[in-house]
This record gives structure tokens, sequence and C-alpha cells, in this order.
């Protein structure tokens, strides 16, 4: 069988490298990156490795039979049966490099889709004797860590359009296909309800919300830090930038949402270390301190909030349809995945 890796998160980052690469750590980057480069897989799309340092793995990848194509239209151009990495070109912009954008900031960059990396595989891997591909909307993962609800749901509904091109490819296929759609963890402890919404809910609001905090942090808010620089207070231009990409009209705010923005301001503005205190680690974990408030008070507005900025012991679902998809029924350890899949495969994983 053929094989293809894709995900929206770097292509040597977990998840992906553990389809192609054994280390002995995940932070390893250019060892697994050689590793994919000296696979014997077919196709690899989605998110770069670091390609201002590791210029001689794609050496070494271009040397080992594959093409790298940077753009859709070459991807389209590559003939059935060849071995691509794809990557897009539209990573690079703006100081962007790895991971692809947030599907909610693409617009901005004219970049790929998961669902375009998802179609192109299936293309290049179909073949007489079948293919495995693994596709990860890593960046849901992401975008949970740091809270932001509209971020997290716009790459689900990507990652949801990479699963048609499944379903397309099924319908043609039905009697030799299966689908397994599950995830490694949930993050974040993403709940629908909040207390100041009591039982309802106004996910209309989040609809305000423009871009990404990522690129909100990379494009608006370090434009305004650099022609703000000393600004102690929240003025009128930061109050129409809350306004313009988040829906906020700071003097509609309650007192402990303006509270919560104004500390936040406080600690972007002077460039203070986060993370000196409880208080600090609860509120912004690691992140920008008025990025990660402002989304976090649209959450809550919208009646959306999180628990954690990390990984939660919440149970996840395994959705799977087509051949032996009875299989997947039940509630399991989530390794158990693998081990039925691999049945299904009638594949040794002792081998």
């Amino acid at each position: 069988m053929k094989v293809g890796i894709i995900t929206s998160v770097t292509i040597n980052h977990a998840t992906p490298a553990v389809f192609y690469s054994h280390n002995t750590s995940r932070n390893n980057y250019f060892d697994i990156a050689t590793d994919l480069a000296n696979s014997d897989f077919d196709y690899f799309g989605g998110g770069f490795w670091n390609r201002d340092t590791d210029s001689d793995v794609e050496t070494t990848a271009t040397d080992n039979g594959f093409t790298i194509t940077l753009d859709l239209a070459t991807l389209q151009a590559q003939p059935n049966g060849s071995r691509v990495i794809a990557f897009d070109s539209a990573q690079d912009s703006g100081g962007h490099k790895g991971a692809l954008y947030y599907d909610m900031d693409r617009g901005y960059v004219n970049g790929m889709s998961l669902a375009d990396f998802t179609e192109q595989g299936i293309r290049l891997l179909d073949n007489k004797d079948g293919f495995f591909m693994m596709v990860e909307g890593g960046k849901i993962d992401w975008a949970c860590h740091a809270n932001d609800a509209r971020a997290a749901i716009e790459d689900t509904i990507a990652f949801d359009d990479a699963i048609k091109e499944a379903i397309k490819f099924y319908n043609e296929h039905p009697n030799e296909t299966l689908i397994v759609v599950t995830g490694d963890h949930e993050c974040g402890g993403m709940t629908i309800g909040f207390a100041s919404t009591a039982y309802d809910t106004f996910f209309e609001i989040l609809d305000n919300q423009t871009m990404s905090f990522e690129y909100f942090n990379a494009t608006v808010l370090a434009a305004y830090k650099t022609t703000h620089s000393g600004v102690a207070d929240i003025d009128e231009d930061m109050k129409a930038i809350m306004s313009t990409n988040f829906g906020l009209v700071y003097d509609d705010l309650n007192a402990y949402e303006k509270e919560l923005i104004e500390g936040a301001f406080d600690k972007t503005m002077s460039g203070a270390t986060v993370n000196t205190s409880e208080e600090d680690s609860l509120l912004y974990s690691g992140y920008e301190p008025l990025s990660v408030t402002l989304t976090h008070i649209l959450n809550h507005q919208a009646g959306i909030a999180f628990t954690s900025y990390s990984h939660t012991g919440v149970p996840v679902m395994v959705l799977a349809k087509g051949m032996n998809a009875s299989v997947f029924d039940g509630f399991y350890d989530n390794t158990d995945v693998a081990k039925r899949i691999a049945q299904v495969m009638n594949v040794d994983l002792e081998n």
C-alpha cells in the first residue's frame, strides 16, 4: 500500500512523526525531518519543517525521489503515483513559518486548505494496491490551548472539509474503504455554557472576531505596539481595534471585563513577564495577555468557556464509516484505535 501523511501543523510535529520516525524525543525536529526524507512513504502535505536551517533535509528528500511543491497549482500538476512533499509558500509570508495559518486567517494570505492537501493526496496515492492516509487537523489543538474558540471552530470546519474529500472517495469505493475520525485527546476543556449567560448561548457573537489570536498578535497588535510605545492606558485607537477585530465595544463592557482588559493591556504594553504569579498563569498562561483576554471575554459573551490551557481527560469520540466500521464501536483506551485499524488492515504491529 502507498502511504500519505498530512497535517495543519509542522510535518515533523508529534502526531505525524510517529508514523514515520522513531526518536527519543519529539523535540528532535531535525532528526525527525531527516527520517521523513529517508522514509519510503509516498506523500507528505501541510506545514513546513524549519526550511531556514534544515535545507539539507530537502536535499536528502529530493535525492530520494521526492518532488517538493510550494503551491496548489504545482501540486495539482504532479502525475498520479509521484512521490511528493507538498508545502504552501504562503506559510512563509509575514514571518510566519511552519504550520498552516489558522483557517480563519487563510484568506489574508491566499493559503492552501487542509482539504486541498487531502484531495491531492488521495489523487496521488490512489492505486490498485490501496493506500493508507493520516490527516491531522492539528491546529484545532493549538487553538484550544490558546482558548480561542472561534479559531478552534473554524479549524474544525476545515478538518470536516478534509473529511468530505475522503467521503467522496468512499462513495466511489464503498466496499474497500474505511474512514476513522478521532482525536488523541481533548484540549482546553471547552464547554457550552458560561455563568454569566445562564442557559443561553449567543454563538453569533463569535462572528465579530475577524482573525485568530495568532494573526492578531502578528499584525494588528504588533503594529499598535510599534506606534504606541509608552501608552499606559487604553486609548481610542485600541478601543477601535477591539471593536473592529472582536466586536467588543469598550464602553459597553461591564466593570469586571474592563478590569481584565486594562490589566492585560498593561502587561502587553509594558512587556512584563507573565506567569510570575498564580494569577498570571490562570489569566494568560504563556500567551499574549491582551489577545487571550479579548478572546476569553468574547467566548464568555457567546456562552462558551474553557477550563484549561492544556489537555484534559475528557473522552473523545471515535467515528468510523465503511469497511468493518463496527470494529470501532464501544468505549476503550485510545491506544486501541491503532490496534483496531491494524486488525482491519491485517497488519501485524509486532512485525
